[in-house]
């Protein structure tokens, strides 16, 4: 087997490790955000594929879409019922054009379909992109899985699949937690109101430390966050196995402000929670 990417968050110290994964939950879970278009474009938690294969064959042929966020939910447009997805193409931007790609190592750039998709209008005209927003399209959670910090037009790092939804929401784009069918999902619930995401011990030591070594620092613009500021965003358990999933996240500028968020996916037996996989996305310069 090819190694993939993984992310492990063992506390604040967030390391990349390189392992095989062969068919984990965080490779059968994706988040991204859905469009009016009946588009949904989904970044994997983890990235699994053989050497003689790209690693589009071992994405899910179809997903199923839920709420990221309860607001989004609660909206009329979208509606609270799951959404189901068919894996369309696997894309890496080149030349503003789309072309296949052959291997995991990709980069895609999130101005270009997010031209297509024509929610909005400053982000389009920040990237200096010939289109306008579509009037009577929104955003039903408030802004796009997909911004950036001054609405850079930096490459988004890693995997991202484009899927195509069954039926598209009404005029409204939203943030989506999608995962494979064979895996399935239930008792979806969302906190009423903020919830820090609860650390094991050795967690709460490694923030310690790393807050301790952050002292050492003189010449911070920013505050950095830690694990211990991470909110949770969701529950839910998987159908296939009884596991329960949680996720949370965090936005952690650091000392320059190169602002980065975090999303942590825990994974275990009732409040158990043994595995911890995590997914960054760079949001550019504060």
């Amino acid at each position: 087997m090819k190694q993939g990417y993984v992310l492990l968050a063992f506390g604040a110290k967030m390391a990349l490790m390189t392992l095989t994964v062969l068919a984990s939950v965080a490779s059968q879970l994706f988040l991204g955000e859905a469009y009016p278009s009946g588009n949904a474009y989904l970044k994997p938690f983890a990235v699994e594929a053989s050497a003689r294969q790209p690693p589009l064959k071992s994405m899910p042929e179809t997903l199923i879409l839920h709420c990221l966020k309860k607001k989004a939910c609660d909206d009329a447009a979208v509606e609270a019922k799951p959404r189901l997805a068919r894996r369309n193409a696997y894309f890496v931007a080149k030349d503003k054009a789309y072309t296949d790609a052959k291997t995991s190592e990709v980069i895609q750039y999130t101005d270009t379909f997010r031209a297509q998709e024509r929610v909005d209008a400053m982000y389009l005209e920040d990237c200096r992109l010939p289109y306008k927003a579509i009037k009577s399209h929104r955003y039903a959670d408030d802004h796009d899985f997909f911004d950036t910090y001054a609405n850079s037009c930096a490459a988004e790092e890693g995997v991202i699949v484009h899927y195509k939804l069954a039926t598209a929401p009404k005029n409204a784009a939203y943030q989506v937690l999608a995962i494979a069918p064979k895996l399935g999902l239930t008792d979806v619930r969302y906190p009423n109101k903020d919830e820090k995401r609860p650390l094991s011990t050795q967690e709460e030591k490694e923030v310690t430390y790393a807050k301790t070594k952050a002292q050492d620092q003189k010449d911070c613009t920013t505050q950095p966050q830690y694990l211990d500021d991470a909110e949770i965003v969701l529950w839910a358990k998987l159908k296939s196995s009884g596991q329960s999933i949680r996720l949370s996240t965090y936005n952690d500028p650091g000392c320059g402000g190169h602002a980065v968020q975090y999303y942590i996916l825990d994974v275990g037996k009732g409040d158990n929670y043994s595995e911890h996989y995590t997914m960054e996305r760079t949001l550019g310069i504060l």
